[in-house]
């Protein structure tokens, strides 16, 4: 073989094992646990006469993961009338810049951001899969994410106000 053919094979050999390490690497831990949606904690929260059951997420790891590999029978509508949601929480106001993605996300999903006084600021769609990052048109210290279509459903609106205990700001870290 050409010695400037073989360094070039060898030169993709290593760039497929290099990509293959850092998308492979990208996956944090507890990505494909089935049982850890049953695990988070939950909170009742309210949007206007709209009630949903979140589960909180309020660790880096647990903001990582949000809903990867969720199962779309995870997010339809509770018998007692409640949405299945997930409410994103952190330490402190995030800058407009910092978004959201959907990378193993097999759902599509509406995002509510919220400031830190709990208003919805801007709420957009998802696809699944879709590893482009989604961004607020204003800084949030929240975000809420519900399967698509629903705040539309519901006739939740940017300017609403979204209502929890303040426990939920126990132990963010």
């Amino acid at each position: 073989m050409h010695t400037s053919c073989s360094r070039y094979l060898d030169r993709r050999w290593l760039m497929s094992v290099l990509l293959l390490a850092v998308v492979g690497g990208c996956t944090p831990p507890g990505a494909d646990d089935p049982d850890r949606f049953d695990q988070m904690e939950q909170a009742d929260i309210t949007i206007g006469d709209q009630k949903f059951a979140a589960l909180l997420a309020k660790t880096d790891n647990e903001r990582t993961l949000g809903y990867m590999e969720i199962e779309a029978e995870r997010l339809e509508s509770l018998p007692d009338g409640r949405h299945p949601g997930m409410l994103f929480v952190f330490t402190s106001d995030r800058e407009a810049s910092y978004g959201f993605w959907m990378r193993r996300v097999p759902v599509p999903l509406d995002i509510a951001f919220v400031d830190s006084e709990r208003t919805i600021i801007t709420i957009k769609t998802m696809a699944p899969f879709d590893d482009r990052t989604t961004h607020p048109d204003a800084p949030y210290r929240y975000a809420m994410e519900v399967r698509a279509g629903l705040f539309k459903d519901l006739g939740i609106e940017e300017g609403d106000a979204i209502d929890f205990p303040d426990t939920v700001l126990n132990n963010v870290q």
